[in-house]
Parts: C-alpha cells; sequence; structure tokens
C-alpha cells in the first residue's frame, strides 16, 4: 500500500469517527431531531459517511463487482455536493423569505428528489453506455472515460456554485439582521427572543462552512483531472496527489469540527454525552463490587454457619 493510500485511508477514518459523532448526538439528545437545519446536517452527514467508506475500496476489481463498485463511488460521489446546493437553499428562503418548516420540508422532498434522479440517471447512463471501468493507474473502478469525468466534475461544480450564489445572498440578510438585534429598542421583543434569534441566525451563518468545505475536498481532484483532460500523457505531480489524498476524504471530519467542536450547544452537548457516559461506568462498577461484596459476605456466613454445625456435631458425638 502506498503513503498516499495510508493518508487517505486515516483522513477517512477520522470522517468516519466525525459522522458517527454527529449521528450519535442526534440520537441522544431529541433537541438535535426537533431543530429542522440540524436534521438537514444529519441527512448531510450520513452522505458523507458512506462516502468516506469509499475510500476503503481501492482494491482491483474485474467484472459485475468492478461495475458496483463503480456505481456506489458514482452516486455516493454525487450526493454530498447537490445535497449543500439542497441546504444553502433552503437557507435562503427561510432568512429571506421566512418560510415556514413545513413548507420547507415540502421544498426539501421535492429538491431531494431530484437530486436522487440525477445521480442515478447519470449512473444509469454511464453504466449503459459502458464507460464504468478500472481507472487507468489505479486501483479504483469508476469513471474510465476522460470527458465522462469532465462532465461528472461540470456537475459537482455546478452545485457547488449553486451553493455559493445562495449562501452568498443568504449571508447579506444574516449579518443585516445580527446588527439589527444589537441595536434593537422594540419593547415588546423580549431579551429571550432576541437570544433565541441570534443562535438560529448563528447556526445558518455557520453552515456556510458546508460549500467551504466542499470546495476543499473536490478542487485538488479538480485540478488533476482538468490537467489530464487537457493533457493525457502529463505526469502526475506529487504535491497535488498529497493534497488530494488529504482533502477528497476529510468531508465528515470537517463537518464534525464545524458542527460540534466550534459550535458551543454542541460542545455542552457532547460534555454531557461523556458526563452520562462516566456516571454509567461508575454506576456499572460501584454494582459490580457490591455484588461481589454481598458473594464474599454470603460465602462467609456459609463457611461460618458449616464451622458451627460441625462443632455442634462433634459435642454431640463426645458426650
Amino acid at each position: 500500500m502506498s503513503t498516499l493510500s495510508v493518508v487517505s485511508l486515516c483522513i477517512a477514518s477520522l470522517s468516519l469517527l466525525g459522522c458517527c459523532l454527529i449521528i450519535i448526538l442526534n440520537i441522544r439528545f431529541k433537541s438535535y431531531r426537533s431543530h429542522f437545519f440540524r436534521r438537514l446536517i444529519l441527512v448531510l452527514t450520513i452522505y458523507d459517511f458512506f462516502h468516506a467508506t469509499t475510500f476503503f475500496m481501492s482494491v482491483e476489481n474485474t467484472g459485475k463487482i468492478c461495475t458496483l463498485q463503480g456505481i456506489y463511488l458514482t452516486l455516493i460521489g454525487l450526493c454530498p455536493p447537490y445535497m449543500s446546493f439542497i441546504i444553502s437553499i433552503l437557507t435562503f428562503l427561510k432568512i429571506d423569505r421566512n418560510y415556514s418548516d413545513f413548507k420547507l420540508k415540502k421544498i426539501f422532498l421535492y429538491l431531494h428528489l431530484v437530486g436522487i434522479i440525477q445521480a442515478f440517471g447519470f449512473t444509469f447512463l454511464a453504466v449503459y453506455f459502458g464507460k464504468i471501468d478500472q481507472t487507468p493507474g489505479t486501483n479504483w473502478c469508476f469513471i474510465a472515460s476522460t470527458k465522462w469525468i469532465f462532465v461528472y466534475y461540470c456537475v459537482l461544480w455546478v452545485d457547488l456554485i449553486g451553493s455559493f450564489i445562495a449562501y452568498g445572498l443568504s449571508v447579506k440578510v444574516i449579518t443585516r439582521s445580527l446588527k439589527e438585534l444589537k441595536q434593537y429598542k422594540d419593547s415588546n421583543y423580549t431579551l429571550f427572543d432576541s437570544e433565541t434569534k441570534k443562535k438560529e441566525l448563528r447556526l445558518q451563518l455557520r453552515m456556510m462552512a458546508i460549500p467551504l468545505s466542499l470546495f476543499f475536498t473536490i478542487i485538488f481532484s479538480s485540478i488533476k483531472r482538468i490537467r489530464y483532460f487537457l493533457e493525457p500523457t502529463a505526469k502526475p505531480i506529487y504535491s497535488i496527489d498529497v493534497l488530494q489524498a488529504i482533502s477528497n476524504p476529510s468531508q465528515g471530519l470537517l463537518d464534525c469540527i464545524v458542527f460540534v467542536f466550534l459550535s458551543k450547544y454542541s460542545r455542552e452537548k457532547l460534555k454531557l454525552l461523556l458526563k452520562c457516559k462516566s456516571e454509567n461506568v461508575k454506576t456499572l462498577k460501584h454494582s459490580t463490587l457490591s455484588i461481589q461484596s454481598n458473594q464474599e459476605e454470603s460465602f462467609m456466613v456459609i463457611q461460618i454457619s458449616g464451622e458451627d454445625s460441625n462443632e455442634s456435631l462433634l459435642s454431640e458425638t463426645s458426650n
């Protein structure tokens, strides 16, 4: 196994752990599941989890196994950028148009359905025209055609650019709203409502990190693909390969950093989760020790009673 493969596997492992942490927080705390935009982050995290698993599949395959691997890699690769695009659109509609969560859920279902059709449609066409095969110079089964790879990356970048545009419009509205909240003088607007609104706006502002992290994950692989598209016989640049090995599998890890470790709310929930785990371990140890002590006491009582019975028998025989 090459050094670059080891680097990719290490980053992918950290991404899997980060995704698992976000999923555990959503399962453990109801407040995560009841918040619409945190549920969207959960959906993105699930896609990132499956995306990280693709970096453990770099084994030489042939025939149907190769085709199945290529289908999986193509489908999963298209999902996170489009999910980022959906979140950016919904954020803009929430901030600028003040859409209700019920209306946003309906829009999310429609857009999600469009994304599934897009991913499956592109993958089906790639399989139908025989474009999925062993990628030259690698152990991956993916899109082997240079032109189809170019189309694939064009789809990714359209989703990413759309995310940046929608988030750019949202950031203007968010920053303006935060300034207004700092200077509010309306007596009907309580301090609690103000702080709640600030937290909501900051969460949505933090979501700007989603397209930024996606940009980091695909920029170096895009440079490499464009270079090969323009000059198929070009020699690989080692620095680009290293950056690609680090950035490609890092989406789940970056999500965990942004939405767990850089979020005060998530850090508090994580501390609470770890505290509950440590208390459960202490309780388990205490119960185990108490059971052992009770067993020892009962054994001693039985032993003492046995000795007393033996003494009584000896006294009776002597009499």
